[in-house]
């Protein structure tokens, strides 16, 4: 049965009456021509295309051309578009990703041919165009909507047209040619953070949710997408809908990394089959490479030789390697190999962080993957007081840093940050002291003049009975973070595992470069009061309270 919101005052589609299938829906009408088409080679074509999407795309569009790529791409969209009940319809194609560089013409097959494809095999089930702006997403609207119109679509699926009293870029429905009604189905283009509410659909096409490069590096863009994807766009789908997630892999925490970190790959035992395809095929990695933290290459999808052209029809080989030559090697692997990696950086050498469970327990304990009882550790404090508004979109993070020296190695045991107002920011380092114990001092970076002193002596008043001393903020912000990064270039830093690695990290990757270098400074900061030798540590025995 149809969800109520489906249905509204349409009269929806009589599986019963017309069967199931890619072909049901227009049995009635084609039966006759199908016979008679089949004589020629335009009518063998116009029948296979009623079938399979790659037929459909060369039939409405014959200045395609084809590699063994787009086969393989339109035989992965075929399934999507089978209705539950056809004999080939697989439940492991309801959700999809595919992973592939620019320009080798993905978005032609997926969000141009695809909607009205499925439209006339589910034509009472919604579809949803998203891209990364409104205007992309009508664009491709755009570009679907023509193919319905086109001449060709008629003579494979006679009886589904556009319904033109309702038919704008950015919405556009169907006709039943046999019912002399409205078919049920439609398709809305939206752009990513658009409003979407009152709308439910049966199939989300996701085209490029993420605008540029320089966008996928942006923390806070990439959270805004996830938060939409959670918030508004993952509860529009129906029971049973599908969703494909088409785009080129920017960064390890895009919205497809996020997205397989909590559902996972078919392979996994989760809900997602992905379909990568790098630019030039690259040798798989080994079990052995894999356990020492190489980035894991699958088997090449399409079986091809080590470094062949993934559409050789639009790019060579020659062209590629000359390509990848202008390109730096994060980048490469990234768009067009679709394998993300850590970005080494310049300042800091960030792929030699030690991501670690385990801390020795000369450093502390950990109670439920948390460091509790820190033996010697500083927490550093760099601060800022402007929360996040419509005037400051993005202000200065308040960031403490908690930082202990252990056995051959200093450890990043938490980091806590926030845009805060200054109330706020004196009750995130009152709590974050609670929680890390008495043992552990507290620095805060000092500005000069009366104002720092002040401000310093608050928190002495309101932390009594905890080591808590100001730290004169001096001097360029490169130079005092040097040791720091000496330290983590010769591989002498770890990081307790935990979520907030992953920004930390990246803010390391592009320091100096970069709008925010709050973790920096609170990370360098608390270094630097580790090792300097006026917080050399000695035994300190606290009165209990």
């Amino acid at each position: 049965m149809l969800p109520s919101d489906m249905v509204g005052n349409k009269k929806p589609y009589d599986r019963h009456k017309h069967g199931e299938g890619l072909n049901g829906f227009f049995g009635e009408v084609l039966g006759k021509t199908i016979d008679r088409e089949s004589t020629t080679e335009e009518g063998k074509h116009c029948k296979k295309a009623r079938e399979n999407m790659i037929d459909f795309t060369t039939y409405t569009f014959p200045q395609y051309i084809t590699d063994p790529f787009h086969d393989h791409v339109a035989e992965a969209l075929t399934k999507v578009s089978y209705p539950p009940h056809h004999k080939d319809y697989d439940p492991t194609y309801q959700y999809l990703m595919l992973f592939a560089p620019p320009q080798h013409g993905k978005s032609e097959l997926v969000s141009t041919r695809l909607p009205p494809f499925f439209l006339a095999n589910n034509p009472d089930l919604p579809v949803g165009m998203v891209s990364y702006a409104a205007t992309l997403a009508e664009r491709n609207s755009r570009n679907a909507r023509a193919v319905l119109q086109d001449p060709k679509f008629n003579q494979v699926f006679p009886n589904l047209k556009g319904q033109f009293d309702n038919w704008r870029v950015h919405e556009w429905h169907t006709h039943d040619v046999g019912t002399g009604e409205p078919a049920g189905g439609y398709a809305l283009a939206v752009g990513v953070g658009g409003a979407i509410t009152g709308h439910g659909f049966g199939l989300i096409v996701i085209d490029d949710p993420i605008e540029s490069w320089a966008h996928a590096q942006s923390e806070r863009i990439r959270e805004t997408t996830w938060g939409w994807w959670l918030g508004t766009l993952k509860t529009r789908i129906w029971e049973g809908g599908k969703i494909i997630l088409m785009m080129t892999r920017w960064h390890k925490d895009d919205l497809a990394g996020r997205i397989l970190e909590e559902e996972g790959t078919i392979e996994e035992g989760g809900r997602w089959r992905v379909l990568s395809y790098p630019a030039l095929s690259m040798r798989p990695t080994t079990p052995e490479q894999e356990e020492q933290g190489t980035e894991k290459i699958i088997p090449d999808l399409l079986e091809r030789g080590l470094e062949e052209p993934l559409a050789p029809s639009r790019f060579s080989v020659e062209y590629l390697k000359d390509h990848q030559k202008t390109l730096s090697r994060l980048v490469w692997m990234a768009e067009y190999q679709q394998v993300p990696t850590d970005p080494e950086g310049t300042f800091f050498k960030v792929g030699r962080i030690n991501i670690e469970e385990a801390v020795p327990f000369e450093v502390c304990d950990l109670l439920e993957g948390l460091p509790v009882n820190v033996k010697k550790g500083v927490r550093y404090w760099d601060l800022a007081a402007t929360e996040q508004s419509a005037e400051a979109r993005d202000p200065d993070y308040t960031s403490g840093t908690l930082m202990a020296e252990g056995p051959r190695r200093f450890w990043i045991l938490d980091e806590v940050r926030g845009q805060l107002d200054p109330e706020q920011v004196f009750d995130l380092v009152k709590m974050t002291a609670k929680l890390d114990g008495k043992a552990v001092k507290i620095r805060i970076e000092q500005e000069p003049g009366a104002a720092g002193k002040s401000l310093i002596a608050s928190y002495q008043k309101a932390l009594a009975g905890y080591d808590v001393d100001g730290a004169p903020a001096s001097g360029d912000k490169t130079v005092k973070a040097q040791g720091f990064a000496t330290q983590v270039n010769i591989g002498n830093v770890a990081m307790l595992k935990g979520v907030w690695n992953k920004p930390m990290i990246a803010e390391m990757a592009g320091f100096p470069n970069i709008r925010h270098d709050d973790q920096v400074d609170s990370g360098a900061g608390a270094f630097n009061q580790i090792v300097s030798e006026e917080s050399r540590w000695v035994d300190i025995k606290f009165l209990a309270v």
